[in-house]
């Protein structure tokens, strides 16, 4: 029997203990009891039926909302992951179209071909004794110009990967991208050539930054010389470019703390 079957013989049975006319109890046969108390089990046990399958449908509905969840912090993490190697592919492709093999990178429009990070370089000097904390000295302020994890910077010109904060240092590139543009008359005379401003050298780079940092000449061929690279009678000017920019001036900041850290033993 359904539950409202059993509702409406429950009342059945009811209705012939009353006198409809006077509401008086009539005397009950045991017959009649039997099938009261027959139909109230029943409906007990449809009863426990369904508080079983409100438990089992609430389970249910707990679980699956537990996997929505975890399958939405998955989503979130594999698209954060993507956003991640996405910018590693787009800042190593530089904004040009590129094929992987496995994909092509294209792009609508390149994207800038100069992309700076300027920030403020402190120099601080470690004190041999543990219980002093490390001293600033001063500092200036310099250009990055390629990747590192604490900033994003990058450019297609070659540029050194820390320049001084000068716009002479950047400064022909935007003097180069003016005269490529400017249009030329067939009829007009072709203008004198104007030699635009060098890009400042690595040995006139590395000297500012010594002159900057108070270093001698000495003290760089003691540093290079402790690692191997020249022995401490080679003049600096005698370093390769590819010396200066991808270990000296790369690592200036290293090297810095080296001298620093000598100065201190000698006092």
């Amino acid at each position: 029997m359904k539950l409202y079957e059993v509702n409406q013989a429950i009342e059945s049975v009811i209705d012939q203990m009353v006198d409809i006319e006077t509401g008086e109890i009539l005397p009950v046969s045991d017959e009649l009891m039997e099938q009261l108390n027959s139909l109230e089990m029943e409906r007990d046990r449809i009863l426990g039926y369904l508080a079983k399958l409100v438990l089992n449908t609430r389970a249910e509905a707990a679980a699956l909302k537990e996997e929505e969840t975890r399958l939405k912090n998955r989503r979130d993490r594999l698209e954060k992951k993507e956003n991640r190697l996405m910018e590693i592919l787009d800042r190593e492709c530089g904004g040009e179209k590129t094929n992987l093999g496995v994909a092509t990178l294209s792009y609508r429009k390149e994207w800038c071909d100069m992309l700076l990070f300027c920030n403020y370089r402190t120099f601080v000097v470690q004190s041999d004794n543990a219980m002093e904390k490390a001293k600033a000295t001063g500092g200036k302020r310099v250009i990055y110009t390629a990747h590192h994890p604490c900033w994003d910077a990058k450019n297609r010109h070659g540029l050194p990967e820390m320049m001084d904060l000068d716009y002479k240092s950047i400064a022909h590139l935007f003097t180069d991208a003016a005269t490529a543009k400017k249009p030329e008359s067939a009829d007009a005379p072709a203008p004198a050539k104007s030699e635009a401003p060098e890009q400042a050298k690595p040995i006139e780079l590395l000297r500012q930054m010594m002159a900057d940092a108070n270093v001698t000449d000495a003290e760089i061929q003691k540093v290079v010389s402790s690692k191997g690279h020249y022995t401490a009678d080679v003049p600096i000017s005698d370093y390769t470019e590819k010396f200066l920019n991808g270990w000296l001036i790369k690592y200036w900041p290293q090297v810095l703390k080296l001298i620093e850290a000598d100065r201190t033993g000698l006092n």
